[in-house]
């Protein structure tokens, strides 16, 4: 038998098998031929019509539903009459009277609003984001988060109760490796470092490992939940607490703390606190779905008595205020200017009030600031005692206080599609006074500083294969060919992290600045045996009916190395794996749409860009007969 022709068993089959195949596509691709603009226009409309799909998504999200969707696509439709009755005119002055040439750019305007309402309808039976976006992909660090915060004065004893009670649930949690607690502190989350006091506490639950893929890597009892299943889980069983404010997050982020956090900015601190604090009760009460645990990072603190001075009463004593402040620091805090030296040793001695009298609220007004002729002024006679709540810290940033308020996201949320509908919501309601400015943080503030560079990145790569292709075939328009598979390619991309229901991140972009290079190699193999063919003497019609069928194997054979290749990368099957999982998506999708439509639409596009070089070529070279 000979061994490149087989005849039976597998591989007999699946060679006539491919055989029909390869006649199917011959076929199709003569028919193509025969209508090439209707398979030209129809291919890259497609194209367009996904990213209405996108498009539909986002407005069909809202109330008005499919409705909102469907208008979002109409300007288009007249943007094809317009085009349509452009073509009719210049048609007409051609002698060609063709009024079906508007018939059909409203035929196909129509596609636009009918993709935008079905990515609407998409939305509505979805009940959240089609299309999500983040900077990073999320990752599995196998630890939890409890975070425990009791009103402010709060005694340890009181946070550690709290404390074994969180520890009592999450310990009895089938998942659970270890648990280690912390009373009198608690991490702020990113870079923010942590902050203490009696009233606080948190509570770390490391995971136990994730099962892996392949049997021999796993040991012992192994997990199949990710982290955030488990910390909706947890946060389920804990409920609310009696007293304290309890809050469950994973421990993701990759470095950049909480999934959202926001920086407001102010001169007037009060009307900060009060603006941030109004945004987190909305959050709170529900007013972006997803939103989780929203938190500021100042907040009130103990209950303390403040000494208003009265300067005229004080000039008329001769006192200053910091007279009155360094009498009222030593009588609470103490003096330790004394020395007592003993044997070769000194001692402090601290000169202040008894416990018992600075434990009285009701002392502070009596309290001695000074004397003036034997009688002492008291406090009260100077100054008015007004009682209020401290201030747990204070945040700086470009010379101005700084409020921070942070959230998580509930499973099946993205950071960027929620941090867009903050922004809206903010703005629709007016939450945000004059005077307050607002600063993203996190992976919001790192999506708008490198966003533009990772577009640059992908329009220079864009740029070198143009450039790269054109000296090859010296040829202007022929890398134009080639490389309108790229976009195929990027919304093929898109539409498969749409199915997959993963998120459009900094690693699923470096796979679509891949993909500038990976999906050319379908087109080169066509135009490039199409040019062989018709060097040797061919028509152009006949050598592109034999360049595709004759192409169609390697083409198939490369595409599906790639995508098993790949495969592994986008199914992420080990540890960690989630992470990278979207380059692997978003190549395998961008090299399946983008071989569908070039075996067909290439072709078309060839012959087309074709007639435009050899017309272009006629006319240069009838200018240069005329000039001689």
């Amino acid at each position: 038998e000979d061994m490149e022709h087989f005849e039976r068993g597998f591989a007999g089959w699946f060679e006539r098998r491919f055989d029909a195949f390869t006649d199917t596509y011959r076929r199709t691709l003569a028919w193509a031929l025969d209508h090439r603009w209707f398979v030209f226009i129809t291919g890259n409309l497609a194209l367009v019509a996904i990213i209405m799909v996108i498009v539909g998504t986002f407005a069909g999200a809202g109330p008005a539903g499919v409705g909102a969707a469907v208008q979002a696509g109409v300007p288009l439709v007249m943007v094809s009459v317009v085009i349509g009755v452009i073509v009719f005119v210049v048609n007409w002055f051609r002698g060609y009277l063709k009024p079906q040439f508007i018939l059909y750019a409203l035929l196909f305007g129509l596609i636009f609003p009918a993709s935008a309402g079905l990515g609407g309808a998409w939305a509505q039976w979805k009940q959240e984001a089609v299309f999500k976006f983040a900077f990073f992909p999320p990752s599995d660090n196998g630890r939890i988060n409890v975070d425990i915060e009791l009103p402010p004065g709060s005694s340890l004893a009181a946070t550690q109760r709290v404390v074994e009670y969180v520890e009592g649930i999450v310990t009895k949690h089938p998942d659970t490796k270890s648990v280690l607690a912390n009373v009198g502190v608690v991490g702020a989350g990113g870079f923010g470092g942590s902050t203490s006091g009696s009233n606080r506490a948190s509570v770390i639950v490391a995971l136990r490992d994730k099962k892996a893929f392949l049997p021999w890597q796993n040991h012992g009892v192994m997990r199949t939940k990710a982290d955030t299943d488990i910390a909706a889980e947890l946060t389920e069983q804990l409920g609310r607490v009696a007293g304290a404010r309890v809050t469950v997050s994973s421990a993701g982020g990759v470095g950049f703390g909480a999934p959202i956090q926001m920086s407001f900015g102010g001169d007037n601190r009060e009307v900060l606190v009060r603006t941030v604090d109004a945004i987190r009760r909305g959050l709170e009460n529900g007013a972006i779905e997803g939103v989780i645990n929203p938190d500021i990072s100042s907040k009130p603190g103990k209950p303390e008595l403040r000494a208003m001075p009265d300067r005229t009463r004080l000039a008329d004593a001769n006192l200053t205020v910091a007279d009155v402040a360094n009498t009222m620091r030593i009588l609470y805090e103490g003096n330790d200017d004394t020395k007592y030296r003993v044997a070769g040793r000194e001692y402090d001695i601290r000169v202040m009030m008894d416990y018992v009298d600075r434990d009285n609220p009701e002392v502070v007004s009596k309290l001695p600031v000074s004397f003036y002729q034997g009688n002492p002024i008291f406090l009260s006679e100077v100054a008015e005692i007004v009682p209020g709540i401290g201030v747990d810290k204070l945040d700086r940033r470009d010379r101005a206080d700084e409020v921070r308020l942070t959230a998580d996201l509930l499973p099946g949320y993205s950071a960027g599609n929620v941090q867009t509908q903050i922004d809206d919501w903010l703005a629709k309601e007016n939450l945000v006074p004059e005077g307050v400015k607002i600063k993203p943080l996190g992976q919001a503030d790192v999506q708008a500083r490198e966003g533009g560079y990772l577009f640059g990145a992908l329009f220079i790569g864009l740029l070198l294969v143009y450039m790269l292709l054109a000296s090859l075939y010296d040829n202007l328009l022929y890398p134009f060919i080639i490389q309108l598979a790229q976009p195929q390619a990027m919304v093929g991309a898109l539409l498969a992290l749409m199915i997959s229901d993963k998120t459009l991140n900094i690693v699923g972009f470096i796979g679509i600045i891949t993909l500038v290079g990976l999906v050319g190699k379908n087109a080169i193999l066509l135009v490039d045996y199409t040019n062989t063919l018709r060097a040797r003497g061919k028509t152009r019609r006949e050598a592109i009916l034999e360049a595709g069928p004759t192409r169609l194997r390697p083409i198939m054979m490369t595409t599906l190395a790639l995508i098993l290749g790949v495969l592994p990368v986008a199914l992420a099957i080990g540890r960690g794996s989630e992470f990278r999982e979207t380059i692997g998506i978003t190549i395998i999708g961008g090299i399946s749409l983008s071989t569908i439509l070039t075996l067909v639409v290439i072709p078309c596009s060839y012959t087309i860009f074709d007639d435009v070089s050899r017309s272009f070529s006629r006319r240069r070279g009838a200018k240069v007969d005329a000039e001689a």
